[in-house]
């Protein structure tokens, strides 16, 4: 089922309910179509800015610690942490979790 057949999916669930209904499931609908053209625009200003290639690498930086938005995205970015090697005694700036000493 491709995405706008779940959403005429939703819409008529959303009308059995009543209008009102519908009416909001279709502007939250929209709203969401905006966002993620918005972000499509942030990523590809970001692959424009440091290249497509970093904008990969921060990415799976992300994923290897599990974070998902577009602020995480940048800090990596500026912060040139998309260039460190992943390590799993490492945080997400880099620096190692050593034991503390007693």
């Amino acid at each position: 089922m491709s995405r706008p057949d779940h959403r005429e999916s939703a819409l008529a669930l959303a009308s059995a309910i009543g209008p009102f209904s519908a009416d909001m499931l279709a502007m939250m609908s929209a709203q969401a179509d905006s966002e993620i053209t918005c972000n499509c625009h942030t990523l590809l200003h970001y692959a424009q800015k440091y290249s497509p290639a970093r904008v990969e690498a921060a990415i799976h930086r992300m994923s290897f610690y599990g974070m998902r938005d577009l602020a995480s995205l940048h800090f990596i970015l500026a912060n040139d942490l998309d260039l460190l090697a992943l390590r799993d005694d490492a945080d997400l700036d880099g620096q190692l979790q050593l034991p503390l000493k007693p």
